[in-house]
């Protein structure tokens, strides 16, 4: 099957302007097998089962390769109390204590620290938190000058498969809240622009000579180190659910035409604002938005026009490992253009597969069959805890599953869908009628002060704050959900220990807009690491991090209050 696919627009917000960029991308490869002869899901699944008996047979050998199988295992649902990953993580942690990184090989030091942290991220990451920070710092300082990283004990230029190891590594070591500067990642993209081949591509050394060609391999990897670092240097620029296939007119929509879901605002908006206020305190960027997201869709159009499960060029099992890795980060969930590119390799997978469950490949059968789990396990996917969108019914507030207003007498139906009409008056006002959440005009009154405050008068909470103190009190979540927003503009610092209370709130929409005022107030755009959807141990540990933070910010007179660091 062949065609065209024109019309990729990536659609980009860098310090709350919308930039945008054509990729014109021809479709030039088939797709090896018909929708009849993929893989089932039964067959997947035996394949994975398969391949966790032989890992969990392999790790236990105990040879230098055992932590990618640990990894892959842990990936896959192996609980790290089985003992033999357990065996595994305690020669690991073994390693990284006093002053000395001691890997298996001084030589592959990179591959191996990375693969440490993977270990201890997916076993018992609080455990193990010494031990990943310790190996962030040995990853940062072992970073060249020009932004690569190659082996350790060579002096050549730096590599596109370091590079990505290291990448990977210091992104899953942020998920645990390590601290990391973002000019480690500017650096590294100014590495990856400076070696990207004209067609998009990337190479294995790109400084050595006779290095002349792209590989799938390398292209992979370099697609995935892009993502990862944009996610640092621009949290709101995100790819569309589907960059290669659909109808990209809901792309082209600005964004004031935008629906609000699941928080206050439009989550992009959100993003862009909170970078746009910190622009003043975050690390100056020597590369801009409209350069990366350029590359990025380059090097995606050179895996799409080249696209192959079998035989690639460079290491197959390890170019699915990166191809699932560089599919996750890039949002790509079925369709590469034409291809659907998970089962097209699931089927390559399961198909290749040898009777006692492994790949053969470079490397060995080892790391081998921990790639191809990985990639079947869709292992990125997983680590990015991305969930499918609900539909919105409706306009507005509504949104999210909020239902309708229980007094139908002020709406109105437009094309099908319930709409509420427009509530205007002053902010005190607005603010009186959300004190009763039984009020008729109650979601009118929340919208409206949202309208009132983007795009009205921004300084129209200041002055407010006993008021929303009050909100925050009470018992109804639609009521918090709105206070919290509220505090988060009200300019007031005093407001802190409210908002961090907050995040322990068992309503998630609350939680979300307590995060998110208190990355307003701090111009902290990272919010200390915490996730839409955090577990218990990911919401102490950022309200402990909130915590410590406040006790360096607070007014003089509040020197003696009763809020406490956790450590």
């Amino acid at each position: 099957m062949q065609g065209q696919l024109l019309g990729y627009l990536l659609e980009q917000r860098i310090a709350g302007r919308l930039a945008l960029s054509l990729v014109v991308l021809l479709v030039v490869s088939s797709i090896p097998c018909r929708g009849a002869e993929y893989a089932t899901e039964a067959e997947i699944k035996k394949a994975i089962e398969k391949s966790k008996t032989f890992l969990l047979q392999d790790i236990g050998r105990g040879t230098n390769r055992a932590s990618i199988g640990a990894v892959a295992l842990l990936k896959a649902g192996v609980k790290p109390s089985d003992k033999r990953v357990k065996k595994v993580l305690d020669d690991l942690a073994s390693r990284c204590q006093g002053d000395e990184f001691k890997p298996y090989s001084r030589h592959a030091g990179i591959y191996e620290a990375t693969v440490y942290i993977m270990a201890f991220a997916n076993s018992e990451p609080d455990k193990y938190k010494a031990e990943i920070q310790f190996l962030v710092d040995w990853l940062i300082k072992s970073q060249r000058a020009d932004g690569g990283w190659e082996y350790p004990d060579e002096k050549n230029s730096a590599d596109t498969s370091q590079s990505q190891y290291a990448l990977l590594g210091l992104w899953e070591a942020s998920i645990q809240g390590a601290e990391i500067d973002q000019s480690v990642f500017d650096r590294a993209v100014r590495w990856h622009l400076a070696t990207q081949r004209k067609d998009g591509g990337f190479t294995y050394e790109p400084g050595q000579a006779g290095t002349t060609s792209s590989t799938h391999s390398m292209t992979a990897a370099g697609t995935g180190s892009l993502h990862i670092c944009r996610m640092f240097m621009f949290p709101s620029t995100k790819d569309s659910a589907s960059p290669f296939a659909g109808d990209s007119s809901a792309r082209k929509k600005k964004a004031s035409d935008r629906k609000k879901f699941g928080i206050l605002e439009d989550p992009d908006l959100v993003e862009a604002e909170l970078e746009k206020s910190a622009t003043k305190s975050a690390p100056r960027r020597t590369v801009g938005g409209a350069a990366l997201n350029a590359s990025i869709g380059r090097s995606l159009g050179w895996l799409n026009q080249n696209f192959v499960v079998r035989n690639p060029t460079g290491w197959p099992m390890y170019y699915l490992y990166s191809l699932e890795r560089a599919m996750a980060l890039a949002n790509i969930e079925e369709q590469l253009g034409n291809h659907a590119w998970y089962r097209e390799g699931a089927t390559h997978l399961v198909r290749s597969q040898n009777e006692r469950g492994d790949w053969r490949g470079n490397g060995g059968p080892g790391p081998s069959t921990a790639f191809g789990l990985m990639f079947l396990t869709r292992a990125t996917h997983k680590t990015l805890g991305r969930r499918r969108v609900r539909r919105k019914i409706g306009g507005g507030l509504l949104a999210g599953g909020r239902g309708l207003p229980d007094d139908l007498s002020s709406t109105s139906i437009e094309g099908g869908t319930v709409k509420q009409r427009k509530m205007t008056g002053p902010v005190d006002e607005l603010l009186a009628v959300l004190e009763d959440p039984k009020n008729a005009n109650f979601f009118q009154a929340q919208e409206a002060l949202v309208e009132t405050v983007i795009l009205g008068d921004p300084k129209a909470l200041v002055g407010k704050t006993d008021k929303l103190l009050k909100l925050a009190s009470t018992k109804n979540d639609e009521v918090r959900r709105t206070a919290m927003w509220a505090l988060g503009r009200s300019q007031d610092i005093t407001v802190v220990p409210t908002l961090i209370q907050a995040l322990s709130d068992p309503n998630l929409d609350t939680m979300v807009e307590a995060r998110n005022a208190l990355r307003f107030i701090s111009k902290r755009i990272d919010g200390f690491g915490l996730p839409a959807q955090p577990s218990d141990k990911e919401r102490e540990r950022a309200i402990a991090r909130w915590k410590k933070w406040y006790l360096t910010v607070r007014p003089y007179d509040e020197q003696d209050d009763l809020l406490t660091v956790e450590q």
